[in-house]
């Protein structure tokens, strides 16, 4: 993820609801506190 043209770090969750074998849904769910900007 990019913000303010600075690259950026965050740790997410994603949670898949499948129904009759197809996904019907996913969602991304980021964690609390774990941007990190990336220095390079």
């Amino acid at each position: 993820m990019v913000l303010d043209g600075r690259p950026m770090k965050i740790d997410a969750v994603v949670l898949w609801c499948i129904i009759d074998g197809r996904i019907k849904e996913a969602w991304d769910i980021p964690a609390i506190h774990t941007a990190k900007v990336i220095r390079s």
